[in-house]
């Protein structure tokens, strides 16, 4: 769950939070596991802000800011980064997800080009 937008999870003595927050590209847990190539997918790759209109739309770009950063140092441990522009998209109004699979498709093919 993203923190301010879905509620926490209580399972046993935990309590869970979307994982994306700390490590929005997980390559890390991969490598440990014992991945020879790595392939990550940078979401926050074409970000622009607007002007926030009240205070949650501030705590909401600062989150995505902290997270854009992480991102970005997470990436540098990857093999081959994907990179699709989602600048445009609500990513999570449900109904627009045919159309991020299909740019989703496209970043990767192209990322992929020269190198299968």
């Amino acid at each position: 769950c993203i923190p301010g937008v879905f509620i926490p999870v209580k399972m046993g003595d935990r309590l869970l939070l979307d994982g994306g927050i700390l490590e929005p590209v997980p390559i890390s847990p991969l490598m440990e596991m014992g991945a020879e190539t790595t392939i990550g997918v940078n979401l926050f790759a074409r970000r622009s802000y607007h002007k926030p209109s009240n205070v949650a739309d501030l705590l909401i770009n600062a989150l995505d800011m902290m997270m854009v950063h992480i991102a970005r140092l997470q990436l540098q441990a990857a093999d081959l980064v994907v990179e699709p522009d989602l600048d445009k998209f609500n990513l999570v109004d449900t109904r627009q997800v045919p159309k991020l699979i299909e740019i989703g498709y496209a970043a990767a093919k192209e990322a992929f080009e020269g190198v299968v």
